[in-house]
């Protein structure tokens, strides 16, 4: 089985103006190549059945000497390129199982000295085309072995000269290059080549000139609805979206933009951050307990430090000159999307994130039974809404310490157990989908913090089977605010 590997480096600078947008390549000037190919490799195959085994090494520079031949409508033919280097062969034939004691060691070496490029170029991308003219070939046939009967192996050296490519080496290279908006001066890469078993990876670097007031960034915009129709929302509230870059689960990236949807603008965001064609960004949201979104598919749950899981994101890129208009529908609760004790202790009246009071407003919706964890009762105001009387007891409990002095008490599975029942608690108020498996950890919970007489400043010692299931109930209850649970 032939085992194959190579590697090419391509350092190319193109300065060149570009006008984004066109229809056709006839408005795009085109790219002038100048710098150095680098196509290093080696070819190895062995077939000990059949007696043959060879090896190819090939060590080449190419740089353009010329401007070629433009079609004036996005192709350059006929670069002349020239060529250094070394190519050669090696290739070793035996008696391929006949038994003979003959041996022939077959040899090529060539330096070509000449070759061409071909160019494809449109506004937004860049093929070429890198091909060797035949060249000058040592080749050199050695033959070893007995020279007396029955083999009478020859011994003598041949060597000639001719013109024609080294066997098993390659001589033409293809690949790809984007061409983005000129703007961006600077554009690199990696390609893989790889093919027919050979593994090839060419790295290419060039640079371009940027045209003054030349500007082919795009933007993002936003179409929200609620049930299909524009948002009808009271004044001052509204759906917050934001361009991110670099976001993800594990990094929380930069806030580019943000911009809200509401009654007043109909929905509608025009983002005004310049995007740079093919660059990543993130289009994210931040979704409320009990509300859905068709933000994505897919989204994830950007990262917070706070454990604060209600800002959702989406990747995406976009073209030159391109306006991405995003669609996005919200459903309202009941049956929306749950959040974790990180938001429900940072969006209320008493924390110091300056969001709005939705645990505050949650209560209130809560009275007048309240919200009971144990024996704990916590009460909103259905007359002042946005400033519950509980509010700091409940961002205690939230972060897991005494109502009465905010200690600390993350070490005690009571607390843990309560805070999480609290965030489950509030995420039902609130109109958050429910599943059995979360009802019976909220009901357990519940149950067991009520044996223990948990009141948010003490509790009765806990057994280790109540430990345990306070640990378990606790885990449950996590990932039903996570939304990993139903």
């Amino acid at each position: 089985m032939a085992k194959r590997t190579a590697t090419a480096t391509l350092l190319v600078s193109a300065m060149f103006a570009l006008t984004c947008g066109v229809p056709a390549n006839a408005d795009v000037s085109p790219p002038t190549w100048t710098g150095t190919v680098q196509v290093t490799g080696e070819n190895v195959y062995s077939n000990p059945p059949l007696g043959i085994s060879f090896t190819a090494d090939w060590n080449l520079s190419l740089t353009p000497t010329g401007p070629g031949s433009d079609d004036g409508v996005g192709l350059i033919t006929d670069i002349p390129m020239a060529s250094s280097g070394s190519v050669s062969y090696h290739a070793v034939i035996t008696d391929g199982g006949f038994g003979s004691p003959c041996q022939l060691d077959d040899y090529y070496t060539g330096s070509p000295s000449t070759g061409s490029m071909g160019i494809l170029y449109s506004s937004t991308s860049l093929n070429f085309d890198l091909l060797l003219d035949p060249y000058e070939v040592t080749h050199r046939s050695v033959y070893s072995g007995p020279t007396g009967s029955p083999w009478f192996c020859s011994n003598d050296d041949v060597t000639e000269v001719h013109r024609a490519y080294v066997p098993e080496a390659p001589s033409e290279w293809a690949g790809s290059a984007p061409l983005l908006c000129p703007d961006q001066e600077a554009v690199s890469g990696s390609l893989d080549l790889s093919r027919g078993g050979i593994t090839e990876i060419l790295q290419y670097a060039f640079q371009r000139s940027v045209p003054t007031g030349e500007d082919c960034g795009g933007q993002a915009s936003v179409v929200k609805t609620v049930d299909g129709a524009a948002p009808a929302l009271p004044a001052g509230q509204g759906f917050v979206f934001q361009i991110r870059q670099g976001a993800s689960i594990t990094q929380a990236g930069t806030i580019l933009e943000s911009g809200e949807a509401s009654s007043a603008n109909g929905g509608v965001i025009d983002l005004a951050t310049d995007l740079v064609p093919g660059d990543t960004y993130q289009l994210c949201e931040v979704v409320m307990p009990g509300w859905m979104t068709t933000l994505g598919p897919p989204f994830f749950v950007v990262f917070n430090p706070s454990g604060d899981n209600s800002t959702v994101c989406t990747d995406f890129s976009i073209q030159p000159e391109e306006t991405r208009s995003f669609s996005i529908d919200n459903q309202p609760p009941p049956g929306g999307l749950a959040r974790t004790i990180g938001f429900w202790k940072n969006w209320s009246s008493c924390s110091k994130g300056q969001q709005r009071p939705v645990l505050d407003q949650t209560l209130a919706a809560a009275e007048p039974d309240g919200v009971r964890i144990g024996d704990l009762v916590l009460h909103g105001s259905t007359s002042r809404p946005n400033v519950s009387p509980d509010c700091l007891k409940a961002v205690r409990i939230l972060n897991k310490s005494r109502i009465d002095n905010g200690k600390k008490m993350a070490s005690d599975p009571a607390f843990n157990l309560a805070a999480q029942l609290l965030a489950a608690k509030l995420n039902l108020v609130a109109g958050a989908g429910v599943c059995p498996a979360a009802v019976s950890a909220i009901n357990d919970a519940q149950t067991l913090l009520d044996v223990v007489n948990f009141d948010g400043v003490r509790h009765d010692k806990m057994t280790p089977v109540q430990t345990s299931q306070a640990n378990a109930l606790a885990t449950k209850l996590d990932q039903y605010n996570n939304n990993v649970l139903c």
